[in-house]
């Protein structure tokens, strides 16, 4: 049992009984995050002649938020709940990715300050992805833990907290070469913005699925 300490001392995790849910992956994961970060860049293109770029971060942020907590109400059968869940959600979002983005902002402008943008991004790319993917690393976090707050539930900010983080990881590293590649600011955010909710909710998805599956396998 659970309580058998010599139960509990002989447990190991068999990850060939492990299995991922495939389906709730690409609904509360990817479909969501794609919503996420899609209906996050729409909002926060119309604010781009703003030059507090902390506004725009924590917009993003509370809005990619707002997605994944109503996204899973939805997809759970909870359906009353989801306007009341997503807009939690949604105020606590804008919390964390202010302070997020605070943290994110100064460590960005402490890595960057010496760094010179040329015409040639050969001399400056490997940097600057490097240094974003850092950023997204902190951001991704905070939209993690927007998810587990209020009330705090421990596994879901762990949860959060780690997937946020990798997803963002991933999702800031491609964002330098789309700019470069298309040429196209609106365009390369657009991309970069989705991609940044995809790997974002995917993360988190994943993180939640593997953990459950090695909760199981120590309760068995």
């Amino acid at each position: 049992s659970y309580t058998n300490n010599n139960h509990w001392n002989r447990t190991t995790f068999d990850t060939s009984k492990s299995t991922i849910n495939v389906k709730t992956l690409l609904n509360k994961g990817v479909l969501a995050g794609v919503a996420g970060g899609l209906l996050g860049w729409l909002i926060v293109e119309q604010m781009m002649d703003t030059s507090w770029e902390i506004f725009l971060i924590t917009i993003l942020s509370a809005v990619i938020s707002f997605v994944l907590a109503a996204w899973e109400e939805f997809y759970v059968g909870a359906r009353s709940k989801v306007v009341h869940t997503g807009f939690k959600r949604l105020l606590i979002g804008l919390g964390t990715g202010f302070f997020g983005g605070i943290i994110a902002g100064g460590i960005f402008n402490g890595l960057t300050d010496n760094l010179y943008i040329t015409d040639q991004p050969s001399d400056w790319i490997v940097e600057m992805t490097l240094y974003r993917a850092i950023v997204w690393t902190i951001l991704g976090a905070a939209i993690g833990l927007s998810q587990g707050l209020f009330p705090v539930e421990k596994i879901r900010l762990k949860n959060g907290l780690i997937g946020g983080a990798i997803g963002g990881f991933l999702g800031g590293l491609p964002f330098d070469y789309l700019t470069v590649i298309t040429n196209d600011d609106v365009l390369s955010r657009a991309v970069g913005f989705t991609l940044i909710g995809l790997f974002i909710g995917l993360g988190i998805s994943l993180v939640e699925q593997i953990s459950k599956q090695a909760w199981l396998q120590v309760v068995r």
